[in-house]
């Protein structure tokens, strides 16, 4: 109980094997990619180009949320503990996005439940460096171009649209508001055009109880507002959730 075995194959269809529990260190870098052996398929109706749902790769830098809301499974006290692309994660992390463009992935998805699990200085670093690597496609004298041993078209990486997920707590609440302003822009000039966060309520009552509005200086519907208007001034559509019949709600509150 408690532990999971990964079975795949690397670059040299080697094959491998990594045991999952809560007391080994793993870095999510050396696991095998997915889509090395099925192809991908997933339509994600976020993602369009010219009326085309776009194909769409999924893609997660860490396995876990480090907030605690209490109706979510996500989070690193239910999970067992906080795994990342680890020491040269941020290369390993492109390598794996020119990978999948390889495979014919159009867009990609982060299913992080919080974006490089937000800590902003990666979040930056990651946008900046993928930003490098669509100029270098740019400038590119051929349609095609290798990127980390990857012949690719260069214009599949121009192209390539992403989104990833983020809190109202993390936007909403930077000591310098400005952090998360500088973050999505320069998500927005790396290819993102969206993100997602969950809302799940505008009642106080409900939130407080459920252990999301951890700032508890400002309303949370102020934050939320804040946290909508932030990625509305970097460019970027938000997708959200609204939960019914969290704790504490009442027919007013809904």
């Amino acid at each position: 109980p408690g532990n999971s075995l990964i079975l795949g194959l690397d670059k040299k269809q080697e094959a491998h094997a990594w045991l999952i529990n809560s007391s080994i260190k793993l870095d999510l870098a050396v696991l095998p990619s997915p889509y090395q052996a099925f192809a991908i398929r997933a339509l994600f109706p976020i993602f369009q180009r010219n009326g085309q749902i776009l194909r769409t790769a999924h893609f997660m830098v860490t396995n876990a949320c480090t907030y605690h809301c209490y109706f979510c499974s996500e989070g690193v006290t239910v999970v067992g503990g906080f795994r990342s692309y680890n020491s040269d994660g941020m290369q390993r992390a492109l390598e794996k996005v020119i990978e999948y463009v390889s495979y014919g992935a159009q867009a990609l998805f982060f299913d992080d439940s919080i974006f490089w699990g937000g800590n902003f200085g990666n979040v930056i670093h990651f946008c900046r460096e993928l930003s490098h690597l669509r100029k270098l496609a740019q400038k590119s004298p051929s349609k095609m171009i290798n990127l980390f041993g990857h012949e690719v078209e260069a214009q599949k990486v121009i192209d390539l649209m992403w989104g990833a997920q983020f809190t109202v707590d993390l936007l909403a609440s930077r000591r310098n508001p400005e952090e998360a302003g500088l973050a999505l822009r320069e998500m927005k000039e790396a290819g993102c055009c969206y993100i997602y966060m969950g809302i799940e309520s505008m009642s106080a009552p409900v939130i407080e109880k459920v252990h999301k509005n951890i700032n508890r200086k400002q309303a949370w519907d102020e934050r939320v507002r804040t946290a909508l208007g932030t990625a509305r001034s970097a460019g970027i559509t938000v997708g959200s959730s609204v939960l019914f019949g969290l704790d504490g709600e009442t027919m007013e509150t809904i």
